[in-house]
Order: C-alpha cells, then structure tokens, then sequence
C-alpha cells in the first residue's frame, strides 16, 4: 500500500501548493469515482454516463446541495430496480478547504452508504479524502467503513490529471474487500467533460493477476444550465 500512497503523494503535492479559480466546471462534484467536497451553481443539472451501461443525472437545488439519482441504461423497467437515490450537502467552503456530507440509497439491495467528502485545494485543483460508512438495512443488517484518497491536477484550462485509491475496514461480512487503485485524464469542453482511465485492483494473486494491468474506466458529463 505505501508505494500507491507515495504515487498519489506525487499527484496530490502539485494540488495543494497551484492555486486556482474556484469556478465549477462539469464534472469538478467529483473525481474518477469519488465525490469531491465541491457543488455546482444552483439550477445546474448533469448527467453523467459511466461505461455506457451506468447514468447519475444530479440536480442543484442550492448552491451547496445536490440531489441524484443512479441507474442501469439504457433505462427499462427492469433495471428500474436498480435506482438509488444519492443527495450531497456542502457544509463548509473556503478558497482552499471544503467539506460536503453525501449518502446514498439502494433500494433493490437495500445497502445505505453515508460518507463525508473533505477537499484540500480548489475545484481545479485538489486533495480529496472520503470516510464513509455502508450499512445493509435488508437482509443482513450490519456495517463497514470504507475509505478514499485522490487528487486532481490541472494541467491546463481543458485537461486534469486523476488519481483515487480505495481501502476498506470491516465489510458487511467481516471481510476486507481489499483495495483499489483508479488513475485517469479528464477533458474538458465547454459544457461537458470525458475522463479516461484504468481501474487496479490492489494486492490480487491468482494465475491471472500477472497479466492484469487495469480495467478500462470510461466516463462521460454534460451539463445543462439553467436558462437566463
């Protein structure tokens, strides 16, 4: 683990010390996977297509509170089933610290995850630390605590460098669910951005494991804005 610390060490350092605008651009609510602590301008929307095959669509109804919900696409009535619910609240905001608690609900599997996003840096350039907590309300009601650290780094006004590791505590079922290694490059356009990526899973062994260098991560944002 320490040696993926170290790696986004060297992508974290530059967010900290490069100062810049805190305006919103889509998809800056979050990085490859992990909520950031940042909101977008109230009456914004966006929606944003993971792998083809997964759509969050997010509305601000404040300048510090978004609401969104997560299903399969394309949407028929069978993957219906597989709506959550997510909502994220800004409760502090500063030009180089902020802090946003966010859950989310699935109602099929019945699994409720709460956590609290703290971002050090601006919206273009950042640390971003996530603790949170996954209960089972359904079927094997019980707790774990899963954990997140990334950054983004600005390289221009159209490109960002990403980086997220994941770990875990007690799962659901006192087990550790190990750990993740995401790294990826966003573009931006003027209403919508593209990341593209790989996803590692950390410590795997097995016959397989020596060939797998990541899973291909792609990630698609437009934003809609509110009309003048």
């Amino acid at each position: 683990m320490g040696r993926f610390v170290c790696f986004l060490g060297i992508l974290i350092v530059p967010a900290l010390a490069w100062a810049q605008s805190p305006e919103y651009r889509g998809g800056d609510h979050e990085l490859l996977i992990a909520p950031t602590a940042y909101t977008m301008p109230k009456g914004w929307i966006y929606l944003t297509n993971y792998e083809l095959f997964f759509l969050n669509a997010g509305f601000a109804a404040t300048d510090r509170t978004h609401v969104s919900a997560f299903v399969l696409f394309p949407m028929i009535p069978e993957f219906l089933r597989t709506l959550s619910i997510g909502m994220k609240q800004n409760y502090w905001y500063s030009p180089s610290f902020a802090s946003a608690l966010w859950g989310a609900y699935n109602f099929e599997l019945g699994i409720l995850a709460v956590g609290n996003a703290f971002s050090v840096g601006t919206m273009r350039s950042n640390a971003t630390f996530n603790a949170i907590l996954i209960a089972d309300l359904k079927e094997s009601p019980g707790a774990g605590w899963g954990f997140s650290l990334g950054g983004a780094v600005a390289l221009s006004s159209s490109v960002k460098l990403l980086g997220e590791y994941w770990f875990s505590g007690e799962t659901l079922r006192g087990t550790s669910s190990g750990e993740i290694l995401a790294l990826g490059i966003r573009f931006y356009g003027k209403q919508f951005c593209i990341d593209l990526g790989g996803i590692r899973p950390v410590g795997v062994t097995g016959e397989d494991s020596s060939d797998l260098i990541a899973f291909p991560y792609l990630k698609g944002t437009y934003i809609i804005l509110p009309e003048k």
